[in-house]
């Protein structure tokens, strides 16, 4: 159970405390339950009345508060069936004396229509048809108590739903709305100060507004508090309608939470007066299906169904009437969204609207998730231009469009960019890996020239060491040949040459000479391999195969590090000039070069993008 309690006890601050002398008849709630029974009609209507509780009586109409955890709770769980059409205008349920309990509605299953006033709570009842609560059927309009706020929780509402109502809370209900399509009713949500909190819409249209009494109540209303701020709670709940509507028809300065819902179906929000100040909504709560009521209402000549169509859709939208026809215009309004150029504007206007929004809260997050939405919508408009007037100018900017969304999310998300450029390094790097290059000494030939070396030095009656330098023997006579040359010029030359050049040698020869000492210390197979005794060859073939392997695994991992450094190389700076490669790939290095420029301006781009925002 939820603290329901604590929630209501925020609208304390906002309650006058004004009388009004009206006269009016007395039932208690048994006795307005019997006469609902005990009528014949199939209707129960009752005017100019005010619900008593009586302690005696009444007992089934107690709804207990728990101060500990701050829930309300039915005292017994004796259940009714009223299986009559109730109107109930003009009345009021009376506030109590004491805060240890509320008087409600409570464990009852209404078969038919309920039309009842906006200051009731109802809690754990069923509405299988309509259920109506309106402020308009209160006796006393101006909110006196805590016992004037409509509250509705945990109940079920199978039927249309509709709230008109200064202060509500309406926590935790599942309403259903029609289970057929074509009988669905547009459920609506009107009201000042409230919280709609973890409810579940189903299979209903709902429209939610704000600062709002329907027309019918503004002949009742006289804007009650209207000098304290208009306050909305929308959060936590789930709707799984295929269309809600949202509309923030807010003329005050509105407070407005609205965050932490999920959408299954589709948006149509009115969200014109959004302002950083006093208004916050979440923009990863919203779904893709997300469009603005001006966008939808101006695509509306574009029906497909004929004028007589539109027609009964446009009674329906300003007379909540057929709603089939909207939901299955709403299946094809993405199309006509971009080709109605007031629509495309209107939804472009509304996104900016949003955009603009969060930036000026600093929630540069949600701003770059709806310029990427906005940035979608003008994409789609674009491959409608080209599939209308195909040209290169059109095909080019669709697809520019659609590029900069692919590698970086229209330039604010410049680590895209550098995730992609690497897919790119690492797709040629592999390519790479496979033909020789400059900058590859052994080339393809690295590993049989391991097999050759192994094969040589269990050949040789001699060491590992020994073969090892053997191999570099050019090398070593290079060095030999410059110490002896300087040797013999000693005499000739000032001392400073000699004193610098033999270190120089030193140098230039102890890197072999040291792996040759360490291979000297490792080796294992002391003569050839047929000279070796064969109750040594299996141990001493393990300890060669190892090392092998090991040499393998070594010029694969150069090898493939040379690919990697050419791929990065020309992705970065096209080979400062030179292409280091020859065949195909020179060719493809060059394709290469081309993304890379154009990746690293893209990114560099949108990094200066997102910094200057």
């Amino acid at each position: 159970m939820r603290k329901y309690f604590f929630v209501l006890s925020l609208l304390f601050p906002f309650l006058s405390l004004a009388q009004e002398d009206i006269e009016y008849k007395e039932f208690s709630y048994t006795e307005l339950f019997k006469m609902i029974e005990n009528e014949e009609d199939t209707v129960f209507k009752l005017e100019n009345a005010r619900i008593i509780f009586n302690p005696e009586t009444d007992k089934d109409f107690i709804i207990d508060i728990d101060f500990s955890t701050g829930t309300l709770k039915p005292r017994t769980n004796n259940k009714r069936t009223i299986n009559k059409r109730l109107e109930v205008s003009k009345v009021e349920f009376t506030e109590l004396k004491t805060f240890q309990y509320r008087v409600g509605l409570n464990n009852i299953r209404f078969k038919k229509s309920v039309s009842l006033p906006g200051g009731v709570l109802v809690i754990n009842c069923l509405f299988e048809e309509t259920a109506r609560f309106s402020q308009s059927n209160n006796l006393k309009v101006k909110i006196k108590s805590i016992n004037d706020v409509l509250m509705l929780i945990e109940n079920t509402f199978n039927g249309s739903f509709h709230v008109s109502s200064d202060f509500f809370s309406i926590i935790s209900n599942e309403i259903n709305g029609s289970k057929s399509m074509e009988s669905m009713n547009l459920g609506t949500i009107y009201g000042k100060e409230g919280t709609i909190q973890d409810n579940v819409f189903n299979n209903l249209i709902l429209k939610i507004e704000t600062d709002a009494i329907t027309s019918e109540d503004k002949v009742f209303s006289e804007h009650v508090l209207s000098n304290y701020s208009t306050f909305l709670n929308i959060e936590g709940n789930s709707f799984f309608s295929r269309n809600t509507e949202i509309i923030f028809d807010t003329k005050t300065d509105a407070n407005i939470n609205f965050k932490n819902n999920k959408f299954e179906g589709s948006l149509l929000i009115d969200a014109k007066p959004l302002t950083a100040q006093n208004i916050d909504i979440r923009w990863s709560q919203f779904p893709k299906e997300l469009y603005d009521i001006d966008a939808y209402e101006k695509s509306l000549p574009t029906l497909q169904y004929g004028e007589s169509i539109k027609k009964e859709v446009d009674t329906y939208y300003y007379g909540i009437k057929n709603p089939k026809y909207r939901l299955k215009y709403l299946e094809n309004f993405q199309d006509s969204l971009v080709s109605n150029d007031e629509a495309f504007l209107a939804q472009m206007n509304a996104l900016a609207n949003f955009h603009t929004y969060y930036k000026t809260k600093h929630d540069s997050e949600s701003a770059n998730l709806v310029y990427i939405r906005l940035k979608d919508t003008e994409t789609r408009r674009l491959a409608h231009i080209y599939s209308k007037d195909p040209s290169f100018k059109s095909f080019f900017t669709w697809k520019i469009n659609q590029f900069l969304k692919t590698f970086s999310a229209y330039g604010t998300e410049p680590a895209r960019a550098i995730i992609f450029s690497f897919y790119v390094i690492i797709v040629f790097a592999l390519i790479y890996l496979f033909f020789p290059n400059h900058w590859d000494s052994h080339g393809k030939n690295r590993i049989m020239d391991r097999y050759r070396f192994f094969a040589k030095y269990m050949k040789k009656d001699s060491g590992i060491h020994e073969v090892y330098l053997d191999e570099k023997r050019e090398e070593m006579m290079a060095a030999e040949d410059f110490r002896a040359y300087m040797l013999e010029s000693k005499q000739e030359i000032p001392g400073f040459f000699m004193a610098t050049a033999l270190p120089l040698y030193r140098w230039s020869v102890a890197g072999t000479r040291t792996f040759s000492w360490l291979l000297s210390k490792v080796d294992v197979l002391k003569g050839t391999w047929s000279s070796t005794e064969d109750s040594k060859k299996a141990g001493k073939s393990v300890l060669i195969i190892g090392a092998f392997l090991i040499a393998i695994v070594y010029d694969i991992f150069i090898k493939m590090l040379n690919a990697l450094m050419l791929s990065i190389n020309t992705f970065t700076t096209l080979g400062f000039g030179e292409i280091p490669i020859k065949g195909l790939p020179r060719y493809l290095a060059i394709i290469q070069g081309f993304i890379g420029w154009f990746m690293l301006t893209i990114f560099s781009v949108s990094l200066i993008s997102q910094l200057l925002n």
